[in-house]
């Protein structure tokens, strides 16, 4: 793949990386539930992993150029790789606070409901509401 080829690919999946990105924060600010943050956390985790296959087969293609700094490169990536770190962050914030509710009315879904002795005297009785 040529150089330009290979700089559009990075560019084109550096683009999609960052409309997830931001189609996932929306979500978190937006309060979705679990599942949707989740499945768009996982969609962002693909899109990082597209862009740093295409920033590989980009540097590949330009690491023979007289004019080549691999310094700048990285740094490139670098600046991918933090953004990708701080949105993790809040994502896998947001879904510890919205699983630990969840777990928290589930739990309190399953306490036992005491219903009082009936007219015969029998004891009490426990019943789990699902």
């Amino acid at each position: 793949m040529s150089k330009a080829e290979c700089k559009k690919g990075q560019e084109s999946a550096l683009r999609l990386f960052t409309r997830c990105k931001n189609n996932l924060l929306k979500s978190i600010k937006t309060d979705e539930s679990f599942d949707v943050v989740q499945r768009k956390f996982k969609e962002l985790s693909q899109r990082y992993t597209d862009v740093q296959l295409k920033h590989e087969e980009y540097v590949l293609s330009i690491e023979e150029e007289a004019d080549f700094n691999q310094t700048e490169c990285d740094a490139w990536m670098d600046a991918v790789d933090e953004t990708f770190d701080e949105t993790e962050k809040m994502a896998c914030d947001y879904l510890t606070l919205k699983g630990n509710l969840k777990v928290e009315k589930d739990t309190q879904q399953s306490d036992p409901v005491i219903l009082p002795p009936n007219v015969k005297g029998e004891e009490e009785q426990k019943f789990f509401i699902t």
